[in-house]
């Protein structure tokens, strides 16, 4: 949040045109451009639309919206068994040792069919973030409804550990049909960048820089390309920059929601860390394209 904060008040301090508590709803292709109309919040708490007219639109919604389905993208006619549940969390009192051994780190918890990131974020709370095959949730059951990671963390000794040390501060929030295949860059004027493009596996921990790194490199193309084959050359330059990390991360996943096949590669490169560089190097990408 602190992030997107900084991004928005920068772009509007550079002359952008910012709408505040406001939100698309409605995106439309035409040979004039894309129309776009606008709902946004007023002090009075009513709400009112505009529409503007772009002849360029970069769309940076995140993996999945309403705005998706009226350009008929293809990802909405595929189906993914991923879920995703996060919640903040606050250590309990007498918790040191725990803040202590998570400071400065990412841990990641193994079981079949999922995993488990824990790790300390702003102001210091915990962010518990788990991913799993639905049929995960399904055998959970009604527990689900009441707190789905302290019944899931029964499935890993070593998360039951964290959770004991942790008390819920906060909403649960949950997304299903996470996908980690590339969608289309682009869609005729609209480009997109970011989850809406395509979403790497959480375990890689590169989704915020890979979007971050998107926008860049859509805006230096965007400086000395925009005409009618921008995105056909964006089409190009996504997919040699990321689409080999997505795959990447796909295969890492599938290895490591697998206990006896995560435990046995954990077993090969604990003592050859020189081997585990590479393989974290490849849900990275090269270095920067020259464009």
């Amino acid at each position: 949040m602190a992030l997107d904060e900084t991004l928005f008040r920068h772009a509007e301090q550079s002359g952008a045109l910012a709408f505040e508590g406001a939100s698309v709803t409605r995106m439309d292709e035409s040979a004039a451009g894309v129309l776009l109309e606008i709902e946004q919040s007023l002090p009075d708490g009513t709400r009112a639309k505009r529409l503007l007219r772009a002849d360029r639109v970069v769309a940076a919604y995140g993996r999945r919206s309403g705005l998706d389905r009226p350009l008929d993208r293809d990802f909405l006619r595929r189906r993914s068994p991923f879920v995703g549940y996060k919640r903040r969390h606050a250590l309990l009192p007498g918790a040191d040792a725990v803040a202590a051994e998570l400071r400065g780190k990412v841990e990641i918890h193994l079981f079949d069919g999922g995993y488990c990131g824990v790790n300390i974020v702003d102001g210091g709370a915990v962010n518990v973030c788990l991913l799993a095959e639905d049929r995960v949730f399904a055998a959970a059951g009604s527990a689900l409804r009441r707190d789905a990671i302290s019944h899931l963390a029964r499935l890993s000794p070593s998360l039951r550990g964290r959770i004991e040390a942790l008390r819920p501060d906060g909403e649960p929030m949950a997304a299903a049909q996470l996908m980690f295949t590339a969608k289309e860059p682009s869609s005729g004027s609209i480009l997109f960048i970011g989850d809406a493009v395509g979403m790497i596996a959480p375990l890689c921990g590169d989704g915020q820089a890979m979007a971050l790194e998107s926008a860049i490199l859509l805006a230096e193309l965007m400086a000395h390309n925009d005409g009618e084959y921008l995105p056909k050359i964006w089409d190009d330059v996504w997919r040699k920059r990321f689409a080999s990390r997505l795959r990447a991360g796909r295969w890492l996943q599938a290895l490591l929601m697998r206990p006896s096949a995560a435990e046995a590669s954990i077993r090969l490169l604990k003592p050859l860390p020189f081997l585990a560089v590479p393989l974290l190097a490849r849900t990275r990408g090269a270095p920067r394209l020259q464009l």
